[in-house]
């Protein structure tokens, strides 16, 4: 069977009955089996959960993962970015830094569990801890460390001019398998995000385009010179992997429509709401 080949299944706009796109294979295997393995109880609150008819989410959470919300605009221009949206990823819906998956209230983190997340050196520890807390990244609650919601979230979305969802699999796996000399470099895929596009993830000048023809791409000197970096900086972004090693964070290709783009892998972050994001994570898949 061809898992890419279009179905009789689609995507209707409620409001004008319109059809927006209609489903692969793939895409309604998906969908049926969260469905039908969805919580009979069926306990969901604005809270604690998004709302499980969402077809993107659902789809998303799927091919990508567990997420949080990253206000960007607010986060790009502040030193130990990767340190910090690593630590995100152990919030919980209230924002608080949780270690493993009990709600019991020891499970909050500690200053000192912060140092165990992290796994830094005493010095290199207290600078960024000292610089997260200066910064209000991160708020202290009584002993718990909690994430300042004007950065980043999870569950409801607030509203903001400059959102993506970040992955949680794969900024774990950037980071533990990173040395602390490299969070900087990793950092600078992050501090790129005000460039990439909402739907195909393509760093370009317009990211908010809906007409892909008309996307622009930025070239290697505009990267070069929003970062102040160099080319071999530049090279060496593009081997960063995730998910074991099997798909690269960030990649330059070409095709019949777009040549020598560079693209971040929506595994890792992604901006859009369209399920156009199954064609981006082709070009991952397919290596090119």
């Amino acid at each position: 069977m061809d898992n890419n080949k279009l179905t009789n299944y689609a995507v209707i706009d409620t409001q004008s009955g319109e059809v927006t796109q209609y489903l692969t294979q793939k895409e309604k295997d998906i969908l049926y089996n969260r469905y039908t393995s969805a919580n009979p109880t069926n306990k969901c609150n604005d809270t604690d959960c998004r709302k499980s008819s969402d077809l993107f989410y659902m789809f998303v959470e799927e091919m990508c993962g567990s997420f949080y919300h990253n206000y960007y605009n607010n986060v790009v221009q502040h030193k130990y970015i990767f340190r910090f949206l690593y630590i995100c990823t152990y919030m919980n819906f209230k924002n608080y830094i949780e270690l493993g998956n009990s709600k019991d209230e020891n499970k909050l983190a500690t200053k000192k569990d912060i140092q165990e997340i992290l796994k830094l050196k005493d010095q290199q520890f207290y600078e960024t801890y000292n610089y997260l807390i200066d910064n209000e990244l991160i708020i202290v609650e009584g002993e718990y460390i909690k994430i300042n919601s004007n950065f980043c979230n999870k569950g409801k979305l607030i509203k903001n001019n400059g959102v993506v969802r970040m992955f949680n699999n794969a900024i774990q796996y950037l980071y533990e398998q990173s040395n602390t000399k490299e969070h900087n470099k990793i950092g600078m895929l992050i501090k790129l995000l005000p460039y990439v596009h909402f739907d195909t993830n393509i760093l370009c000048e317009n990211p908010t385009e809906e007409n892909e023809k008309l996307i622009k791409p930025l070239k290697q000197k505009k990267i070069l010179e929003i970062l102040d970096i160099t080319k071999p900086t530049v090279s060496s972004l593009l081997n960063l992997t995730i998910l074991d090693n099997k798909e690269f964070a960030f990649i330059k290709f070409s095709n019949g429509a777009f040549k020598n783009v560079y693209v971040i892998n929506p595994r890792f972050m992604y901006k859009g709401n369209s399920l156009k994001v199954d064609e981006v994570l082709k070009w991952f898949q397919l290596g090119l």
